[in-house]
Protein backbone atom coordinates (compact mmCIF):
# COMPACT_ATOMS: atom_id res chain seq x y z
CA UNK A 1 0.00 0.00 0.00
CA UNK A 2 2.76 2.16 0.97
CA UNK A 3 4.60 1.72 -2.47
CA UNK A 4 1.39 2.34 -4.40
CA UNK A 5 0.71 5.45 -2.50
CA UNK A 6 4.88 6.41 -3.43
CA UNK A 7 4.07 5.70 -6.90
CA UNK A 8 1.08 8.14 -7.47
CA UNK A 9 3.44 10.69 -6.44
CA UNK A 10 6.59 9.50 -8.49
CA UNK A 11 4.90 9.05 -11.42
CA UNK A 12 3.42 12.47 -11.95
CA UNK A 13 6.38 13.85 -10.90
CA UNK A 14 8.39 11.95 -13.64
CA UNK A 15 5.67 12.78 -16.37
CA UNK A 16 5.85 16.05 -15.41
CA UNK A 17 9.56 16.73 -15.65
CA UNK A 18 9.78 14.48 -19.11
CA UNK A 19 6.65 16.76 -21.07
CA UNK A 20 9.15 20.30 -20.02
CA UNK A 21 12.03 18.28 -21.71
CA UNK A 22 9.68 17.41 -24.51
CA UNK A 23 8.43 20.88 -24.02
CA UNK A 24 12.34 22.07 -24.88
CA UNK A 25 12.59 19.56 -27.36
CA UNK A 26 9.90 21.08 -29.66
CA UNK A 27 11.63 24.79 -29.39
CA UNK A 28 14.68 23.65 -30.16
CA UNK A 29 12.65 21.77 -33.56
CA UNK A 30 11.24 25.02 -34.39
CA UNK A 31 14.50 26.61 -34.10
CA UNK A 32 15.89 23.57 -36.44
CA UNK A 33 18.08 22.13 -33.87
CA UNK A 34 17.29 18.83 -34.51
CA UNK A 35 20.36 17.70 -33.03
CA UNK A 36 19.70 19.15 -29.62
CA UNK A 37 15.96 18.50 -29.98
CA UNK A 38 16.45 14.43 -30.32
CA UNK A 39 18.67 15.04 -27.54
CA UNK A 40 15.78 16.52 -25.34
CA UNK A 41 13.54 14.28 -26.44
CA UNK A 42 15.19 10.83 -25.69
CA UNK A 43 15.83 12.35 -22.28
CA UNK A 44 12.10 13.14 -21.45
CA UNK A 45 11.84 9.63 -22.50
CA UNK A 46 14.04 7.97 -20.51
CA UNK A 47 12.24 9.17 -17.33
CA UNK A 48 8.80 8.73 -18.96
CA UNK A 49 7.56 6.37 -21.34
CA UNK A 50 5.34 7.98 -24.36
CA UNK A 51 4.54 6.15 -27.53
CA UNK A 52 3.55 9.24 -29.56
CA UNK A 53 7.10 11.06 -28.74
CA UNK A 54 8.71 7.34 -29.16
CA UNK A 55 7.10 7.81 -32.69
CA UNK A 56 8.12 11.45 -33.36
CA UNK A 57 11.50 10.65 -32.39
CA UNK A 58 12.02 7.69 -35.04
CA UNK A 59 10.19 10.27 -37.77
CA UNK A 60 12.44 12.96 -36.55
CA UNK A 61 15.79 10.50 -36.71
CA UNK A 62 14.54 9.30 -40.03
CA UNK A 63 14.16 12.87 -41.48
CA UNK A 64 17.79 13.68 -40.12
CA UNK A 65 18.83 10.64 -41.97
CA UNK A 66 17.39 11.52 -45.57
CA UNK A 67 18.64 15.56 -44.79
CA UNK A 68 22.48 14.02 -44.75
CA UNK A 69 21.98 12.50 -47.51
CA UNK A 70 20.91 14.69 -49.78
CA UNK A 71 23.55 17.17 -48.57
Amino acid sequence: QLHAARLEVVIPKARAKAEALWRQAVELQKGKKYVEALRKYREGLDIYHNSTVEEHVRKLDAFMKKEKMQL
